[in-house]
């Protein structure tokens, strides 16, 4: 795996780059236990000015929870359609009340999950700090075969796309 000698700006760049569009994202935190759980997560925002990630979120909740026993998470994202692209971002959590960040980042539609809006005292967000991320971004799934058969018919290493690690410290 290369790592891409971007500065921080523009690491931050090429992730929004590579996420835009993606819907969700599936965000894994470790339980007391030490069994990983992941579940899907909608980004409401990649502030470049200081690599994080927000999410809304329930507090308390089972992800919460987990999140004040250890601050480790995992963020993926998957666009496995036209051009394929899986990210993996590392990086520490902090549930966060603070309600003029949730009034910058809320959107109506949001209240199918919280219904009583930004006055919902169990309302929170999940910053995520990013460490680093690492990406597979390669050809739909019909060229990587084509390019795989090719190379197996030529002897030939297969070379499936660009594997990338980025750094956010």
């Amino acid at each position: 795996m290369t790592a891409d000698n971007l500065d921080h700006h523009e690491a931050i760049q090429k992730l929004k780059s590579l996420v835009e569009g993606v819907q969700f994202a599936m965000l894994t935190t470790i339980h007391p236990s030490g069994l990983l759980h992941s579940r899907p997560m909608s980004t409401q925002e990649i502030d470049p000015s200081n690599a994080t990630l927000w999410f809304f979120s329930a507090d308390p909740s089972p992800k919460t929870q987990e999140l004040n026993s250890s601050n480790q998470v995992n963020v993926s994202y998957s666009r496995p359609n036209g051009r394929e692209c899986y990210i993996s971002v590392s990086g520490m959590a902090t549930v966060v009340h603070d309600r003029v960040k949730m009034k910058q980042l809320w959107k109506e539609t949001f209240r199918a999950w919280f219904p009583k809006g930004l006055e919902d005292p169990n309302l929170s967000l999940i910053r995520v700090d990013m460490e680093e991320a690492q990406y597979w971004d390669t050809d739909s799934t019909v060229t990587q075969i084509l390019k795989f058969a090719l190379a197996f018919v030529r002897n030939e290493k297969y070379e499936g796309g660009e594997v990338r690690k980025l750094s956010f410290q």
